[in-house]
């Protein structure tokens, strides 16, 4: 099993903008905890630790957040606020997940194999890198694979196209394509293709 990452945070109490600018000028940050039963945390958060831990769990990882010292929460990053010019983090979001409910986030895209199209000249269009899924916190995949080792020039890979583990279902509405293999001035239609 993959090592749990762990994130601290103490409460604070006080809030608006020179509180917050102090926060900010001292390496920290605030942030809002919501815990999966409805209650609301302010946070202050150590800039540096959060982006460490951030690379590794994204939007769509599970981490341990660990408030006061107390025993960690399973928790989800939900919304990151970073500054208009420079790279820091203005106010974070997170919200804690309850085993037994399913959970509605972003997951990343990642395409599995090598489309005979390209070979042919065409070209790979991404229009998406991720996908809505919902499922339950313990199902939730690390990122969702796209096999294109079948896309000739002309070939789309949609929504309902992709295959998900049994206990994730994608959410859409309209069936929308996530990439294609288009033709170059140079692209020869293989065979199922469209000229």
């Amino acid at each position: 099993m993959a090592e749990q990452i762990t994130l601290a945070a103490i409460r604070r109490d006080s809030a608006g903008k020179g509180p917050n600018r102090r926060l900010r000028v001292a390496g920290e940050f605030p942030a809002i905890y919501y815990t999966a039963s409805g209650e609301n945390i302010a946070l202050t958060i150590d800039a540096l630790a959060f982006e460490k831990a951030y690379r590794q769990v994204g939007t769509s990882k599970l981490f341990s957040l660990v408030i006061d010292g107390e025993e960690g929460r399973p928790s989800l990053v939900w919304k990151v606020q970073k500054h208009p010019f420079k790279r820091q983090v203005v106010h974070l979001d997170l919200y804690g997940v309850d085993f037994d409910k399913k959970v509605t986030l972003n997951v990343p895209l990642r395409q599995v194999g090598e489309a005979p199209g390209l070979k042919l000249g065409g070209m790979m269009e991404t229009f998406h890198d991720t996908i809505i899924i919902t499922c339950l916190p313990g199902d939730i995949p690390a990122c969702v694979d796209l096999d294109v080792s079948n896309m000739q020039v002309g070939d789309a890979l949609t929504v309902k196209d992709v295959v998900l583990p049994e206990a994730v279902q994608a959410v859409y509405k309209q069936n929308y394509a996530l990439l294609s293999v288009v033709a170059t001035r140079k692209a020869v239609p293989g065979p199922g293709g469209k000229e």
